[in-house]
């Protein structure tokens, strides 16, 4: 299980990594528009900016829930419901109880 801990470690850092590249790359699309005063670069580095900033985002946020569900500690659907809590099927028409 260590082996898939220090691997889903790894992924974050590499995910990571690829938005800051994004970013990077992004903010240099940004200056060369500038200096060549065209809007289509511009636009081509801006959405390469947000787009790393989302990486970066699933990196530091969705890529640690694997390490959940790999530990088993994460959600589980199969769980029962507490004691003291009436479990009831929604009423559909034309089933009885």
């Amino acid at each position: 299980m260590e082996f898939f801990k220090s691997g889903v470690d790894l992924l974050q850092t590499v995910v990571t990594l690829l938005g800051a590249a994004a970013i990077i790359g992004g903010l240099v699309e940004v200056g060369k528009s500038q200096a060549d005063n065209n809007p289509a670069i511009r636009a081509t580095g801006i959405s390469m900016f947000v787009g790393g900033a989302i990486i970066i985002a699933v990196g530091l946020t969705l890529v640690p829930k694997l390490k959940d569900m790999v530990n088993g500690t994460g959600t589980d659907a199969t769980k029962k419901p507490q004691a003291g809590y009436i479990v009831t099927a929604p009423l559909v028409p034309g089933i009885r109880k």
